[in-house]
């Protein structure tokens, strides 16, 4: 224990990290203003609908609410602000402590704002908490080096990694092995790229795509670790998260990962590319080894956290059937562009004691993106059927309405097919983390790709 101890605790140069700390702050600096010109249709849209303001919520999140007022666009700037302390290193615990809670609250407020990056931009923003980033490259006002502990730099790689090896593995599926339902998405955005759009209309060449993000993941990611393979397998990343960003616009997560990945190179990389315009950046004399005050406990802290994002998208074993179709244990497990859903939705509420009836339509009832969402997420389904639970005995005075759903869903454009039991009253049925049995099983004899939803 001692030797690991040790080993963890000897200097490497803290360029390589200080260079990912101030990409980390520009790039979230910059995603606040993108959501600036969203955040009334993300959060306060909706407030005049029938129920006012239904928010999805995580379970055991309920308790995060929006702000009220312009309470949302003060908090997206507390979040502005705080990256801009993280970039420069400035105040540095207190940004990365205000960073991670006021991002995560908005993270929490509303399931159908859910991506992947965003929860990826909680887990490194805790990490970068943990360890001494700030000590190279920075404004800080407390101790500055050149050299950081092995550990501070080895716990952002392990992250990294398990997210790329996660990544690979979700995708061993038939659907994505067959190039579902990538052969759609392609060929629909054929005609927005003249020069790759006969390449994107090949179905050979989703397959192809399909299968070497698999192997990039799988075989790749482990490669980083070795100096040989390092650079082309950072470049083939770039590739992929560079064309991932051309043809589907998703926002920060290339470049964010893409910054990760860089911390795979000599720690020293930075200055050796700063030391072709100037001299005035080499590394100061390198001690023996580096022992920050609360070590131990940071280094059993980070053990925690890093076992915690092993163990946690492993969630999907503990539940039956697909889950690309029954989305238990889909989110904070890495599904990242892996799989299409469409759904219609419609809800009948009944008083048992009058056998009077209401059909719901939820595009009345919620914002455009919920209404979008929801239909194609039993979890979301549950969670509006208890909220017209609610309605229906606050207002209409019913005692024990019953609740119940009829959603055609069709996953990776198969035909339609009944999604949830449409004789169960979801009123009644609690929310848990269980599996649940009023969802309905995907047929196997359903193949996918051929139907499409017309609205």
């Amino acid at each position: 224990m001692n030797r690991l101890l040790s080993w963890l605790r000897e200097p490497v140069d803290g360029a390589s990290l200080a260079v990912f700390r101030m990409a980390f702050g520009a790039i979230q600096f910059w995603e606040v203003f993108r959501y600036w010109p969203r955040i009334q249709r993300l959060y306060l849209e909706g407030l005049d609908n029938p129920g006012g303001g239904f928010q999805f919520k995580y379970y055991g999140w309920g308790w995060v609410e929006a702000l009220p007022g312009d309470g949302m666009y003060l908090l997206f700037a507390i979040i502005g602000l705080a990256a801009v302390g993280i970039m420069l290193g400035l105040y540095y615990r207190i940004s990365c402590t205000v960073f991670l809670i006021a991002f995560s609250w908005q993270f929490f407020i509303d399931q159908a704002n859910y991506l992947n990056h965003f929860y990826l931009v909680i887990l490194y923003s805790f990490c970068l908490l943990l360890v001494p980033a700030d000590r190279t490259w920075s404004l800080s006002r407390s101790a500055r080096s050149d050299w950081i502990p092995r550990w501070a730099l080895l716990g952002l790689l392990i992250l990294t990694e398990i997210v790329l090896i996660y990544a690979g593995l979700v995708k061993i599926n038939t659907d994505w092995l067959n190039g579902w339902p990538l052969k759609h998405w392609f060929s629909g955005r054929s005609a927005d790229h003249p020069v790759i759009g006969p390449l994107l209309s090949e179905p050979d060449f989703a397959i192809i795509a399909s299968w070497y993000s698999i192997i990039l993941h799988l075989v790749g990611a482990p490669l980083l670790f070795f100096r040989r393979t390092r650079l082309i397998v950072f470049c083939l990343y770039a590739l992929f998260h560079l064309s991932n960003s051309v043809i589907f616009s998703i926002g920060i997560f290339p470049w964010l990962t893409l910054g990760a990945t860089t911390l795979f190179f000599s720690p020293n990389w930075p200055r050796r590319w700063l030391g072709l315009v100037t001299s005035g950046l080499q590394a100061g004399p390198r001690p023996d080894r580096i022992e920050l005050r609360l070590d131990k406990p940071v280094l059993a802290l980070l053990s925690m956290f890093l076992a915690y994002n092993l163990l946690m998208p492993m969630r999907p074993l503990l539940y039956p059937g697909p889950v690309a179709w029954t989305e238990e244990g889909h989110r904070f497990s890495w599904r990242m562009k892996l799989r299409d859903k469409e759904a219609r939705a419609s809800f009948r509420v009944q008083d048992p004691e009058t056998g009077r009836e209401w059909q719901v339509n939820p595009h009345a009832w919620l914002t455009r993106r919920q209404a979008r969402k929801m239909p194609a997420r039993p979890d979301m389904i549950l969670q509006f059927a208890h909220h017209l639970d609610r309605v229906w005995q606050e207002k209409h005075r019913v005692a024990n309405p019953v609740v119940t759903a009829r959603v055609w869903c069709s996953l990776n454009y198969r035909k339609l097919a009944t999604l949830v039991d449409p004789r169960r009253d979801l009123s009644v049925v609690s929310r848990n983390l269980k599996p649940v049995d009023w969802i309905q099983p995907l047929d196997p004899a359903l193949k996918p790709g051929h139907y499409r939803l017309i609205e």
